[in-house]
């Protein structure tokens, strides 16, 4: 009879093959993407230091990843506008239509 910590076990095995899966396949999508730039307006800061508002960012792709609901996205690596570190931001494929195409004005 199967047990109960067995059934547990090929769950976790399971889970943990389709992770690895999903991450080398993300891998593979993301990596002609991988170094390549795209913008996005963010909106930043604080209110109270005066700060607050949309910033036009340019990040460098880094890697695939999934989103909040399992969606493909790229992460991009910039520098913050405001405290100067590094950070990072991902961006879906709804929302490629959305960033901001070369040449645009910086919306600061």
């Amino acid at each position: 009879m199967i047990t109960r910590n067995e059934i547990i076990a090929l769950s976790d095995t399971w889970y943990a093959a389709r992770e690895a899966a999903l991450d080398k396949a993300l891998a593979e999508a993301a990596a002609p993407f991988v170094g390549r730039r795209f913008k996005q307006v963010l909106v930043l800061g604080s209110k109270k230091a005066g700060t607050w508002g949309e910033y036009t960012i340019e990040a460098e792709v880094v890697r695939g990843s999934t989103g909040w609901e399992n969606e493909m996205t790229l992460v991009g690596s910039y520098i913050h506008p405001i405290t100067g570190t590094p950070s990072t931001t991902e961006v879906t494929v709804d929302e490629f239509p959305n960033l901001v195409e070369d040449g645009a004005t910086t919306q600061e």
